[in-house]
């Protein structure tokens, strides 16, 4: 199974990546261009660390997926631009913002070259505040293969972060950084 993060790098990344260090867990970070910029230290830790990183566009504006093609491919270029400048690494697999996956953004995902990662298990980790409502919620959908999608901005995802690795542990289930190979398989 693979944990993802998206949105990456936000105020909450040293806190998670301090507990999957801890755990000795790796995980697989989209990255927003425009956040790495504005935390460029907290990227190459990610990077340093061991972790993957995906692209997550540029921007992550809510207009993005009304954009045409030729403006989205610009968005997806420009990241993976920021994000190689900052890290030195290029990011080989890319995760839409919010998921909209319509024609625009295939046309654009498809001249970019960057398989198009989705999740098999979303935790809604924005919208549920209560710990072991989120925890709940996860480990009941937990299953081999599942691609468990989080953020490392609300304050609930460390929370439950230490327990649900534990429990991914008890269930000897191990995480895989998602590459476009895992993906093909």
């Amino acid at each position: 199974m693979a944990l993802s993060f998206d949105d990456s790098p936000t105020d909450g990344t040293a806190q998670v990546l301090a507990i999957l260090k801890a755990h000795k867990v790796k995980a697989t970070f989209f990255i927003v261009g425009a956040h790495a910029a504005a935390r460029p230290d907290l990227l190459r830790q990610i990077v340093h660390e061991g972790h993957a990183i995906g692209n997550h566009s540029h921007c992550h504006e809510h207009t993005l997926p009304m954009r045409s093609a030729a403006t989205i491919l610009a968005d997806i270029r420009q990241c993976s631009h920021t994000i190689q400048d900052i890290a030195g690494v290029t990011p080989h697999m890319y995760r839409p913002p919010f998921g909209v996956v319509n024609p625009a953004i295939a046309r654009a995902v498809a001249d970019s070259g960057l398989p198009c990662v989705g999740w098999s298990l979303r935790s809604f980790d924005t919208a549920t505040p209560r710990p072991e409502r989120l925890l709940s919620r996860i480990v009941r959908r937990l299953k081999p293969g599942a691609i468990i999608l989080l953020h490392d901005y609300p304050a609930v995802t460390p929370q439950i972060l230490p327990a649900l690795l534990q429990e991914i542990e008890r269930r000897n289930l191990s995480c895989v950084l998602l590459s476009p190979e895992i993906l093909q398989s």
